[in-house]
Formats: C-alpha cells, sequence, structure tokens
C-alpha cells in the first residue's frame, strides 16, 4: 500500500513532536538537578529555613489582624441590626424637612386663610 500524503504528514509531525519532547525531559532534568544541588547546600537550607519562618511570622501577624477586623464588622452590624449607635460614630440626627416641602406647607396654609 502505497504512503499517502497524509501518512507521511503524520510521521514527520510524531518524529518532531518526540524530539521536541525528548529535548524538554532533558531541559526538565537538568533544571532539577540544578534545584537538588541547590537545596542540598546547607547555606541554602538555612536561608530557605529562615525564610519559611519570616513567612509563618507574617501569616500568623496576617491572621490575626484579620479576625480583629472580622471581629470589629460583625460587632458593628450587631449593634445596627439591634439599633444600638457606633462607639466611634455620633448617632444620626433626625432628618430636616426640606426647603421645597417647607414652601409647599406654608403656601397651603396661606391659601387656607
Amino acid at each position: 500500500m502505497p504512503d499517502r500524503p497524509w501518512d507521511q504528514q503524520l510521521k514527520d509531525f510524531l518524529k518532531r513532536t518526540g524530539e521536541d519532547l525528548k529535548k524538554a525531559g532533558d531541559d526538565i532534568r537538568a533544571e532539577a538537578q540544578k534545584l537538588i544541588t541547590e537545596v542540598r547546600d546547607p547555606e541554602t537550607q538555612q536561608k530557605i529555613r529562615d525564610g519559611l519562618g519570616n513567612l509563618g511570622q507574617w501569616a500568623k501577624k496576617s491572621a490575626e489582624e484579620a479576625a480583629n477586623k472580622i471581629e470589629e464588622v460583625v460587632k458593628r452590624a450587631d449593634d445596627a441590626w439591634r439599633g444600638a449607635p457606633a462607639k466611634s460614630e455620633p448617632a444620626p440626627a433626625k432628618p430636616r424637612k426640606s426647603a421645597k416641602k417647607a414652601t409647599k406647607k406654608s403656601a397651603k396654609a396661606k391659601k387656607k386663610k
């Protein structure tokens, strides 16, 4: 059975893809070897430990701050729901009648007289 053009194209594609995968595998293997060598270095290990320690402290501090803020917001929401004024904010003033409404009422009162 003679080779059809698409058969040859498929073979060429598979060959190129196989070569690309082999090259990528070699690159990954080389990079992994560099990382392993670097991680085995005691100085690098200490830097990693220090970095992780700092990250842990930052995460703990950030979590505590977030918890405090959430607690504060929940307390304010609870106070607002119950109708209690917030401690840091003055109680809202009663709304005044707008000048337009006052003018209409005074005009109506004058008409009645």
